[in-house]
């Protein structure tokens, strides 16, 4: 949740080096490009830039909820998770604030890449808090088995909040989703170790069109 914002400060500098020295743009230059690919699935969501440096969660969070189609303020709803500098976002503070705003909740420890794949494949993207950054929350949008039936290749996509590392400024991120099962976990910010933390918050159905013609 709390990082340097150094690698941020200097992105600009590093793209305009990449761009002048012909430096491939890399694996995820080429998403925009083959959305329709075999294997890939990518949900059209992007992340929120966050404005601080522990609120990851609540920034998600307001991009998760943009994607349903509601506006929230980032700061008002770190408020409501009671965010703070040094901790961020608990998983429980995030479960229970979507559970607040009536959404349909599933979180906990245990969480897996299969689980994560199935909810995409149902359009439905997943939030999870993993070891990048020293601990940081994500929304999974997109997965690519690049075509192959071995898992060492396979990527997986974040709606990122903290998107300065790379060299596409546009809200999303991607890691091998191996190396990425691996650090799925935190050690730092709970007070105990938590293994491949996951929160499935799903809006509630839209309430019906009103009958227009009831009454005439």
């Amino acid at each position: 949740m709390q990082k340097s914002r150094l690698a941020c400060t200097l992105f600009p500098v590093l793209v305009a080096i990449t761009t002048f020295t012909g430096c491939s743009p890399g694996y995820f230059g080429r998403v925009p490009a083959h959305a329709s690919a075999p294997g890939l699935t990518l949900l059209p969501i992007t992340g929120f830039q966050q404005t601080t440096e522990y609120t990851c969660g609540p920034a998600i969070a307001k991009t998760l909820v943009a994607h349903a189609g509601r506006v929230v303020d980032e700061m008002t709803v770190a408020k409501e998770m009671s965010t703070n500098a040094d901790i961020g976002t608990t998983p429980a503070a995030m479960a229970g604030w979507f559970e607040r705003q009536g959404w349909k909740v599933t979180w906990g420890e245990n969480g897996t890449i299969a689980e994560v794949r199935a909810r995409l494949a149902r359009s439905l993207p997943t939030l999870v808090e993993w070891s990048d950054w020293g601990g940081h929350w994500v929304l999974v949008v997109g997965y690519d088995t690049r075509g192959t039936e071995a898992f060492g290749d396979d990527v997986i996509i974040f709606a990122d909040s903290s998107d300065c590392a790379d060299d596409r400024v546009d809200g999303l991120t991607w890691c091998n989703a191996e190396r990425f099962d691996f650090m799925w976990y935190d050690a730092v910010l709970f007070g105990k170790l938590m293994k491949r933390v996951y929160v499935a918050a799903d809006p509630p159905p839209a309430a019906p069109a009103p009958d227009r013609g009831a009454g005439r």
